[in-house]
Formats: C-alpha cells, structure tokens, sequence
C-alpha cells in the first residue's frame, strides 16, 4: 500500500512522483559542529502498522562513519516532527556532555567500591 503525506492511500505512480519531490525530506538538523544527523523523511510506504494505522514516516540518526540508526517510525506527521524533535534534543544533550567531558579531566578518584562503579565522591575540574 502506498500512503501520501496525510495518510491517503495512493496509487503506486502517484507515490512514485511524490518521492522525487524534495517534499519527501521533513526535517534534517546537524548536531552542533559533529557529523551527527537527525533526518526525518515521509517514506510513503508502511512499514508495519500502530493502532491500525501505517508507519509512513522515519527518524534516522547518520553519524560521521556513514553509520545510520532508524530510531523511529510515526503513522502521522505531527508525529513525525514531535519525534524528530525529541531525538534532537537527544543526541544534542549527549553533544554538549561529550564536549565539557573533553574539558574536563579527573583531578582525584574516590577509594574502590565492591563494584567499581560509585564516582560520586569523585573531584573534577576544567581543563583550559
């Protein structure tokens, strides 16, 4: 079954004229100055269903090795811009974490715990 932006079936020459338009492209957002890319497109196509209605639009996350992870798949696009947001924020907020991490280094370790794992008491500071 082929589905236009709004859910409508369509037949399969109109799908195929509508995704050659550059309409098929939602949302695209780089994360800050990584190679990380959120794109969110309208596949047209169901890819499986939710509460009976088709999956017809994608979230995927490209990474700077060529690498793309599908995060997401929605039935509408209200859905489809609220989930691309969602994972902006998402991989932006890891963005901003790695970037102080590379500011920050160790400036003293808390004694063991049975696990290895408890930094709580660790001390850090900013490198410049």
């Amino acid at each position: 079954m082929y589905y236009d932006i709004d859910g409508n079936e369509i037949t399969q020459a109109e799908w195929s004229a509508l995704f050659k338009t550059d309409e098929r492209m939602v949302l695209k957002t780089q994360i800050g100055a990584s190679s990380t890319v959120v794109s969110t497109v309208w596949l047209g196509l169901a890819h499986g269903e939710e509460d009976g209605k088709p999956l017809i639009f994608e979230t995927c996350i490209f990474g700077g090795n060529g690498d793309s992870e599908v995060t997401e798949r929605y039935t509408s696009l209200n859905d489809a811009l609220v989930g691309h947001y969602r994972n902006v924020d998402r991989f932006f907020e890891m963005y901003m974490k790695a970037r102080e991490m590379k500011k920050t280094r160790v400036k003293k370790l808390p004694a063991r715990t049975a696990d290895a794992t408890d930094i709580v008491d660790a001390e850090f500071e900013t490198v410049d």
